[in-house]
């Protein structure tokens, strides 16, 4: 019965060390233009949401305020609107 358990925390422990912990990025692979996006400012964290303009392999042109600025794709994450659910019954 140890060793079974010994097993086990040995498996665990493999699975944790080999989990690649980092953004996820798939999402943004296939964002089109004009969607809205947030970008991560080492002042301030993540700010927006901004227009994105394009994508050229992994540089994403954003529009900012006043100018169109490239990211990486790191530092770039979709924006998800609040959606507000609204009760249909008539008062």
């Amino acid at each position: 019965m140890e060793e079974i358990i010994k097993e086990r925390a040995k498996r665990m422990v493999n699975n944790v060390l080999n989990t690649q912990n980092g953004p996820n990025i798939e999402a943004l692979y296939d964002l089109p233009p004009n969607s809205l996006v947030l970008v991560y400012r080492e002042k301030g964290g993540w700010k927006g949401p901004f227009l994105l303009i394009g994508i050229t392999g992994e540089t994403y042109k954003v529009k900012l305020l006043s100018r169109v600025t490239n990211f990486r794709l790191t530092y770039i994450k979709l924006y998800y609107k609040k959606s507000i659910v609204r009760d249909s019954k008539g008062d």
